[in-house]
């Protein structure tokens, strides 16, 4: 009888054991993955104002480009206005009566000339 509750007592107290490593395994294991996060959130604190600094030229890029595509585009747009406006002039001015009568017809938005408005 003494024997099988020795027995008993010993396997309990070797449950203890291994429970009492399981726990001490998954607060060892805890605390390291504690460390670990701590670990990231410094080296985020650390390396925040030099990403802050990239973001922002960044930004400032972006926008030089953007504006520089803007001003391209006005000017692209602006060089065409000038190279129609020079061919209408071009057309105008070596334009024969009947040639005027044709764009007339043709572009109604022309502005009237002063010859024909003496008509």
């Amino acid at each position: 009888l003494d024997f099988a509750a020795a027995l008993k007592e010993k396997s309990r107290e070797r449950i203890r054991e291994h429970n009492r490593q399981l726990r001490r395994r998954e607060r060892e294991e805890e605390e390291r993955r504690k460390e670990e996060e701590k670990e990231r959130q410094d080296r985020a604190l650390k390396m925040a104002p030099q990403i802050e600094a990239h973001r922002r030229e960044l930004a400032r890029r972006a926008a030089e480009l953007f504006r520089k595509d803007r001003v391209d585009k006005e000017q692209t747009a602006l060089e065409r206005d000038q190279a129609v406006s020079e061919l209408r002039e071009r057309q105008r001015k070596y334009a024969t009566p009947e040639g005027i009568k044709q764009i007339r017809a043709v572009s109604p938005q022309a502005p009237p000339s002063a010859a024909s408005a003496r008509r």
